[in-house]
């Protein structure tokens, strides 16, 4: 966390300002209330975000061994069957 915290710029002092501003907004009762939800919504993000990862994956079959070969009027739903029948 530290190198986060160094990255951005943000020091001992100013962190600890930081936390007394929202200890004086929000009061100290209310801010593990506060961390819950924000935690919540982290958390519903982060598994809305994993679906929709698993949605843009490839199937582990291919469509052709499922489907059988083509025209042999399994599956295909009479999309390889011959014209004029």
């Amino acid at each position: 966390m530290q190198v986060a915290l160094l990255w951005v710029g943000i020091g001992g002092g100013e962190l600890i300002a930081i936390v007394v501003v929202v200890i004086l907004l929000f009061g100290a009762s209310r801010i593990p209330a506060l961390a819950r939800g924000i935690g919540i919504g982290v958390r519903e993000l982060r598994d809305a975000l994993k679906g929709v990862d698993e949605e843009k994956e490839p199937p582990a079959t291919s469509p052709s061994k499922e489907g059988g070969e083509k025209g042999d009027g399994g599956s295909q739903g009479g999309r390889g069957a011959p014209k004029g029948g």
